[in-house]
């Protein structure tokens, strides 16, 4: 948690609003051997953005609430660690919509980015 607090501070520093973001959930059989898991880690950001008072976007319950609501299951969304396609997806809905950026292109899963 510390050091997502010591790197806000830092881009607030300098100017930039910084935001905080939680990822998707993991299988529990990646979190194996670890002491803690990546709920712990939703919640060390949201203690973190809570504490400087800045935006926090929740990936981890987003995707829980997208499983109830669509009667889905983890794995439609996780590739036991990283998201799916879909996943990828929910991720994208959830930032906007916390980003208050309804207007969404209709086809934006068809867009190809150059490099």
């Amino acid at each position: 948690k510390m050091n997502l607090v010591n790197m806000a501070k830092s881009a607030k520093s300098l100017g930039s609003t910084p935001i905080l973001m939680a990822s998707s959930p993991a299988f529990a059989s990646n979190e194996e051997g670890y002491y803690f898991h990546m709920w712990d880690v939703c919640m060390a950001v949201k203690m973190a953005a809570d504490e400087l008072k800045i935006p926090f976007i929740d990936n981890y319950h987003a995707f829980f609430d997208y499983m109830k609501r669509e009667n889905v299951t983890l794995p439609d969304l996780v590739n036991t660690l990283h998201p799916t396609d879909l996943g990828y997806k929910v991720m994208f809905d959830n930032v906007m919509r916390n980003l208050y950026l309804s207007e969404i292109p209709s086809d934006y899963d068809t867009v190809t980015y150059k490099q």
